[in-house]
């Protein structure tokens, strides 16, 4: 039975043989009738064809495997490639702005402002050396200055964080700390988890908390009075 079924055993010693319900949910043990006990029961034929397609689905499933495997194997022993480099031609004002981001890195500021400077001779519209021009104004205390540069930027690039933080900067050391304010809203409304703008949110509302209250408007003179009426 078990061999028409397509699942061949050897037994050795007493066979127990019986029929079961389980569809996952249900389970039960079935009559077996003594006439189904045969090789043409359909039961038997139906076993067989289940196990024919099982057998052909993990088939296909092991060439899939065996492909994917395959191409793994191939792609792991493969030379790897060598990175694609790309080849861009600088600019006059680009050598310039790169000149003054490196005396930038080693503290010479005022260096660096000459170089962005001339970068922005050559090509008015390189934003890049405008933003850095305007950090290092901060680093030398030009802070007139760092606010041109980054309202500058602005005009162009409205969501500029950098510029908007160093605007902000540069305000706040001129005492407007109102329009500072201003700058670091207009940061978190575009990252709204921006450590340095909430830190210096935070700054400026205790310092704007400080500052004294403006004296109430004068009161209209008896004489004005007497006009309106």
């Amino acid at each position: 039975i078990a061999s028409c079924c397509g699942r061949p055993l050897e037994v050795r010693g007493d066979a127990f043989l019986a029929r079961i319900f389980d569809d996952e949910n249900n389970f039960k043990r079935l009559d077996l009738p003594l006439s189904e006990v045969s090789s043409s029961a359909d039961w038997v034929k139906q076993a067989a064809a289940l196990v024919r397609r099982k057998a052909a689905s993990s088939a296909s499933n092991k060439d899939f495997l065996d492909r994917v495997n395959q191409r793994n194997l191939a792609q792991q022993q493969a030379p790897a490639a060598a990175p694609s480099a790309q080849v861009r031609e600088l600019s006059a004002a680009d050598v310039e702005k790169e000149a003054g981001n490196a005396a930038f890195k080693k503290g010479l500021w005022q260096d660096a402002i000459e170089r962005y400077s001339a970068a922005l001779q050559l090509d008015s519209a390189l934003l890049p050396a405008l933003n850095n021009r305007a950090m290092a104004h901060l680093k030398m205390g030009q802070h007139q200055a760092a606010e041109e540069d980054c309202s500058k930027v602005l005009q162009q690039e409205p969501g500029n964080v950098k510029a908007l933080l160093r605007r902000a900067t540069a305000r706040e050391a001129l005492g407007r700390p109102f329009e500072a304010q201003h700058d670091l809203q207009a940061v978190l409304a575009l990252e709204p988890g921006n450590k340095e703008a909430v830190a210096g949110g935070s700054r400026l509302a205790a310092a704007i908390a400080q500052l004294p209250l403006p004296p109430p408007p004068p009161l209209p003179s008896q004489a004005t009075e007497e006009e309106q009426q």
